[in-house]
């Protein structure tokens, strides 16, 4: 009875009735982008490296400051600010001056942050520089805010969430409470297309932008599909290109691509670029446009192998149990021509790496 008094005159949390709640003033949810991009949003835009990104993201903010659409969507116009943590002062220059064609008089800010000139440099580690941004948003108001790129702007293991979770739990905060949108340009996997890293990285931000290239990379227009999905959006799924002259990108009336390519290969790279065990439906969701069953059935092939191509800490599958996978790095301490030997321990290959497993966990080799 004195503890609940206690708690009563002192609660270490606020409780909100529901009638309470709903009287809140709260920003209503405004669309930047119709579909695609939301007001006081984080959002991760994942592509492969040399894929366009850069681009893309200095024609969403041109458009954006210029009251322009983007990709045929209606946009709302604001002041938007660009943390060029890779791109030079050339660059940036040139990319930009190809994009207004010359013309300036609009909102667009550029924070450059390579460390070359300056030696201004943004870390997500570091309270000040998180706090130095929170600034420049009160000075400038901006709608939105442009990261590029999440991998310069962390010193953490991008494989392990929890090195991820609270870095980026700072970026999804100040963009809620600003009311302003984040965009982070981030990596995506070699053969996956997915997110790069851990899962806690696109589960950290409130959207997911992912751009998948699908021209032959030879010429410097680009073409591919970018997929929206996220708690603020429906799933949108557009074929859109970059014209090099014009520095726009546009929409094409190229149809949905549902083929699946090398799905082995993929499915071995989403393995070998994580240290989480994964089940047929995770690896599916980091396989753009990959299907569910296309995995199942090719994970049950696999399994037949010899040696297998990964472990899995089940033999059996079992109801209400998926079978989850885990991939098989190689050691370089063993040279190249014992790469496929098997070594003392039965059918373990001997060029991989002893991998890290939950409590109790049984893994079948």
């Amino acid at each position: 009875m004195m503890q609940k008094e206690a708690l009563r005159r002192d609660p270490k949390f606020t409780a909100i009735a529901r009638d309470d709640l709903m009287k809140l003033s709260a920003p209503p949810i405004i669309h930047l982008v119709e579909d695609i991009l939301v007001s006081g949003s984080a959002t991760l835009l994942s592509a492969r490296e040399k894929a366009g990104k850069g681009l893309f993201l200095i024609d969403l903010g041109f458009c954006i400051a210029t009251g322009t659409p983007f990709l045929d969507r209606s946009v709302m116009e604001g002041p938007v600010i660009y943390l060029a943590l890779e791109e030079n002062v050339a660059t940036l220059q040139s990319r930009i001056g190809a994009r207004d064609q010359g013309h300036g008089g609009y909102s667009f800010y550029v924070v450059i942050l390579d460390g070359s000139d300056n030696g201004q440099q943004f870390q997500l580690d570091r309270n000040e520089d998180i706090a130095g941004l929170a600034e420049l948003i009160e000075e400038i108001e901006p709608v939105l805010v442009i990261i590029d790129t999440l991998r310069e702007a962390h010193s953490g293991r991008e494989n392990e969430s929890d090195d991820m979770a609270p870095r980026l739990r700072a970026i999804r905060a100040l963009a809620h409470q600003a009311n302003t949108a984040i965009v982070v340009s981030h990596h995506a996997g070699k053969q996956s297309g997915s997110p790069r890293g851990s899962t806690a990285i696109l589960a950290s931000f409130d959207d997911g932008l992912l751009f998948t290239r699908e021209d032959d990379e030879s010429g410097s227009d680009i073409r591919g599909v970018l997929r929206a999905e996220g708690r603020n959006l429906q799933k949108v799924v557009e074929h859109i290109a970059f014209d090099s002259h014009t520095f726009r990108w546009t929409v094409t009336n190229a149809p949905p691509a549902e083929t699946v390519q090398n799905m082995r290969g993929r499915i071995l790279s989403v393995l070998q670029e994580t240290d989480e065990w994964l089940d047929a439906k995770g690896l599916a969701d980091r396989l753009a446009g990959a299907k569910l069953k296309t995995v199942q059935n090719e994970l049950s092939r696999m399994t037949r192998e010899k040696p297998r191509p990964f472990v899995m800490d089940s033999e059996t599958a079992r109801k209400g149990q998926p079978r989850r996978y885990h991939g098989m790095r190689p050691r370089e301490d063993v040279p190249d021509d014992s790469r496929n030997d098997i070594g003392d321990e039965g059918m373990k290959p001997r060029n991989v790496t002893p991998l890290r497993r939950a409590d109790g966990e049984v893994v079948f080799t």
